[in-house]
């Protein structure tokens, strides 16, 4: 994870590699560490693309831990963000569909 980020000086690539680490996290039963990652990673980003994906992990790590009210939000935030840039493919798989 340290080299991934180190790779990142960039805090717009920060984010970027922090959500996709999160993912890897989550994936390898750490949902703390992820969550914990996409959190501080949705502070520097400023990309709304990756923030849209951000929100999006968020969610599912929610829905994971049977959050089901804060996963419905992330969903409904990542799904905005998406729409907002362009992204109709993206807005359309967000985790709405749960």
């Amino acid at each position: 994870m340290n080299v991934a980020i180190s790779y990142a000086a960039d805090p717009k690539e920060f984010a970027r590699v922090a959500n996709n680490m999160a993912v890897v996290y989550r994936y390898s039963g750490q949902p703390k560490k992820a969550q914990n990652i996409l959190k501080e990673s949705l502070m520097l980003a400023e990309d709304r693309e990756v923030v849209a994906n951000i929100k999006n992990n968020l969610g599912n790590i929610y829905f994971d831990q049977e959050k089901y009210r804060h996963a419905q939000l992330m969903y409904i935030r990542a799904f905005r963000f998406h729409s907002e840039v362009g992204q109709a493919g993206y807005a359309a798989g967000t985790g709405l569909i749960y």
